[in-house]
């Protein structure tokens, strides 16, 4: 059984600043979002996601995270993106050679809209805790790179590990044309969708990435398994962040009952969807 409250404090550690005064978070978006659009052929796309999740953690989150998800897989694949040698491995690192605040190195993909991709994701807040007045809160990059880290967390044996993560990772990328909505916002759906798929559809054409046009669609139909299952775990997050943001008193007044009572009323289901369910009951609980 996962330690839920310490499970919810380690998934706001690593939204706080670090080094260079970028948390592991936003860093991780940079990688995964990079390794899951360009990855060389020579490479296992599943493997390399996976190095690409956790390589920008320090040891002591990784060993926190397995030891609260009792999940050893997380601490080996550290160790496996750290200290040993493969094509996945070298290629994770190249993308963090020589990062600094505001870019990555990507000589790998030579790609410079990326660049902007990663600025404006890191800049652009979530409206949720902006509306609560929450001191700092996270950026749409730290939250994409939460949920692609919970997708790894309780992926079940059968799921498609590299789609999961794939859509984990980009679910929000049309927010920084679009901005961040939130369910108070007075815009119909059928207008919101519109809007997203033009951005979208930017985006793909910027990067050059097709894909990300079909990506989203698959979310946000809900068409696989894998998009229901991080449609759930993007809801589980904001919930987990609550929890976190009340536990450091960052609003000066409870946030997760509003939020815990949204996303109890939105659960799909679908592969793995009890540790959805347990999330809720046990921050229900509090």
């Amino acid at each position: 059984m996962p330690q839920i409250e310490k499970l919810a404090e380690i998934m706001g550690k690593i939204r706080e600043p670090g080094k260079q005064g970028i948390s592991p978070a936003a860093k991780g978006f940079r990688t995964v979002f990079t390794a899951a659009l360009k990855h060389p052929e020579n490479v296992s796309p599943e493997k390399l996601l996976t190095f690409a999740v956790v390589f920008n953690l320090d040891g002591q989150l990784a060993e926190e995270l397995s030891l609260a998800t009792e999940n050893p897989r997380i601490m080996e694949l550290y160790h496996e993106a750290h200290f040993t040698q493969s094509p996945e491995v070298a290629f994770v690192k190249s993308l963090n050679a020589g990062e600094e605040r505001g870019a990555s190195c990507l000589k790998p993909v030579s790609n410079p809209g990326l660049a902007d991709i990663f600025t404006k994701a890191d800049n652009l807040r979530r409206s949720g805790w902006k509306m609560h007045r929450i001191a700092n809160p996270e950026s749409v990059a730290e939250h994409s790179y939460a949920v692609s880290l919970l997708a790894l967390l309780f992926a079940a044996p059968d799921i498609n590990l590299f789609r999961a993560v794939t859509l984990a990772i980009s679910h929000d990328i049309q927010e920084i044309l679009t901005g961040d909505y939130t369910p108070h916002d007075p815009i119909l759906p059928e207008e919101k969708h519109k809007l997203e798929l033009q951005a979208i559809n930017e985006i793909s054409v910027s990067l050059q990435e097709p894909d990300l046009i079909s990506r989203f669609t698959e979310y946000e139909e809900k068409e696989s398994p894998e998009a229901r299952f991080v449609k759930d775990l993007d809801r589980a997050d904001a919930v987990l962040t609550a929890c976190y943001y009340d536990r450091h008193q960052r609003a000066g007044h409870p946030v997760l009952p509003e939020f815990l009572a949204y996303a109890r009323r939105q659960v799909l289901g679908g592969y793995q969807s009890d540790i959805v369910a347990r999330i809720y009951d046990a921050l229900a609980q509090k």
